[in-house]
């Protein structure tokens, strides 16, 4: 008795063998031509949404930009979508090129995986608009571009200052022409 006590302790302990191609078995589904041509064109209508989205996006940003620094939000419609926050710079130019950091701050997370995902949609409709830049594009979730969108307030507001400071000095300039000529 003891003996095949420990015979079934030991076969039963030992570990079991994977499945093989062999052992699993294949369900075919029969489905409706009609419900694939449905599906179909459901998926390229999603998809054709989500251009035309991701091409009023970047129309709205090229609308509203304003160089050197440009911080806006765009609401959504339907409002449960969220909203964007954008914050577009000019990159320091080091080259003759003109580069642009676009940063974009989603609210909701369903659009920012959408946009994520479908990153390249946004970027392709960007270079459409900025045609004579070069964008960088970053997406980001609420808040996450705070503290770099004061910054840019920050570099936005010395630069109207300089302009400020700049037009006033041609001012005088252009006085001090008038009143020698």
């Amino acid at each position: 008795l003891t003996s095949n006590n420990l015979t079934e302790k030991s076969i039963n302990t030992q570990p079991k063998q994977k499945a093989t191609q062999s052992d699993i078995k294949e369900v075919s589904i029969k489905i409706d031509r009609t419900l694939i041509e449905q599906f179909q064109t459901k998926v390229i209508e999603a998809k054709q949404k989500l251009q035309s989205f991701m091409s009023d996006i970047a129309r709205s940003i090229y609308a509203n930009y304003k160089p050197p620094v440009t911080t806006f939000r765009i609401r959504l419609n339907p409002a449960n979508m969220g909203t964007i926050s954008v914050l577009i710079r000019n990159k320091p130019i080091t080259t003759s090129d003109k580069s642009l950091d676009i940063n974009l701050s989603v609210s909701n997370k369903q659009t920012l995986d959408a946009m994520v995902e479908n990153k390249h949609l946004l970027q392709q409709s960007l270079n459409k608009n900025f045609t004579d830049n070069e964008i960088s594009l970053n997406l980001g979730s609420g808040g996450e571009f705070d503290n770099s969108s004061q910054e840019f307030e920050n570099q936005q507001q010395n630069y109207s200052q300089q302009n400020n400071q700049s037009s006033t000095k041609q001012l005088e300039e252009d006085e001090d022409e008038t009143t020698y000529a």
